[in-house]
């Protein structure tokens, strides 16, 4: 129901990118840094026009590269901040796609699950 409403925001961010959307949990990817700021601007018109609002600090913007990286300060761009890793429909992503941060989470989680059952 939630992506019917949103189809029109997904049909905008769809020109500069590419828009992956489930529910509340949306992920546009862009190729062109230049972009970036105006998909951001899109998504805040939208939401303002559909009386809608993002909590910025609670999404991301992710570089993916080959290599990992560690930044030392956090960037932003339009109030929302740059990060290295983002957890997208319950997966944990890191900029250089590894999922051995998603792993670990999952071994944690199973191993208070067993503590709890024992």
């Amino acid at each position: 129901m939630f992506n019917h409403y949103i189809d029109g925001l997904i049909t905008e961010t769809n020109k500069l990118g590419t828009t992956i959307a489930y529910a509340d949990d949306i992920a546009i990817i862009i190729d062109k840094k230049i972009h970036v700021k105006e998909t951001i601007n899109i998504i805040m018109k939208w939401c303002e026009r559909n009386q809608m609002c993002i909590n910025k600090l609670k999404s991301g913007i992710m570089k993916v590269k080959q290599k990992s990286y560690k930044k030392k300060k956090v960037i932003f761009i339009e109030g929302v901040p740059e990060v290295i890793q983002y957890k997208f429909l319950g997966v944990e992503l890191t900029n250089s796609l590894r999922l051995r941060p998603h792993i670990d989470m999952i071994k944690d989680k199973l191993e208070k699950f067993m503590k709890l059952g024992s």
